[in-house]
């Protein structure tokens, strides 16, 4: 049913973006250098921490405008969808250390897809170069990477074998954005660079098994950094 949900969430979302389409002033589609900070990239198994490393993206925009509106305000749908390994490696070897038996874990990823709306402002610097600042919010679908877990006496014989599967719930998100943007073709083309930070607080229920599911809490944060094509329409 979660999943349900989830895919009548997106379809809408959609179908309103499809809808102004006829309205659309500027498109940017880009790539992006994904950080995860805070919580998220902490390395701290005590404290939830996320081991979330260095990973890459993808980002798309659309700004629609009414002619009646300030000059530079913008209507703004944002979205994006990034991929971060879990440091698998790292857990491993801090559950072997804290444990004093030999722990193996598969590889895993985070893939959250964030989509925001909001209102941006676009301001001319010169004819050529201008300034855009995006604040927006709207949800976010995270996706979580099962993983195995192996655990090994010192004889190398097999403890414990368990699969972690996670069902990422939608969650709130909120994000703040700021595009440089360079015209390449007057009227028609840009070249801009991109920055956001990204915020969300996700629950997130976890299955073994062998164990009892649990629900857990998980701050994702995110500040991504790339680069921008940026389509006008006159």
């Amino acid at each position: 049913m979660k999943n349900i949900r989830r895919i009548k969430t997106v379809i809408i979302l959609l179908s309103f973006f499809t809808l102004n389409l006829n309205a659309q002033d500027v498109s940017t589609l880009g790539f992006f250098a994904s950080i995860p900070v805070g919580e998220f990239a902490s390395t701290d198994l005590k404290n939830g921490g996320g081991f979330a490393e260095p990973g890459w993206g993808i980002v798309f925009d659309s700004r629609m405008r009414q002619e009646k509106w300030m000059k530079g305000l913008y209507f703004h749908f944002h979205s994006t969808y990034q991929w971060n390994k879990m440091n698998t490696d790292l857990i491993q070897e801090l559950y072997t250390k804290s444990s004093g038996y030999k722990t193996t874990i598969s590889e895993s990823k985070y893939s959250p897809i964030f989509t925001t709306v909001g209102i941006g402002y676009d301001y001319s610097i010169t004819d050529k170069i201008s300034i855009g600042f995006f604040p927006s919010a709207g949800v976010v679908f995270g996706n979580t990477k099962a993983f195995t877990v192996k655990v090994y006496d010192d004889t190398d014989q097999l403890l414990a074998n368990e699969v972690v599967n996670f069902d990422n719930n939608v969650a709130f998100a909120y994000a703040l954005s700021i595009d440089l943007s360079f015209e390449v073709i007057t009227d028609l083309l840009s070249i801009g660079l991109y920055a956001d930070y990204a915020y969300s607080k996700q629950s997130t229920d976890v299955d073994f098994s062998t164990a009892e599911p649990i629900t857990s809490f998980q701050k994702l944060q995110y500040i991504n950094t790339g680069i921008k094509l940026i389509v006008t329409k006159k």
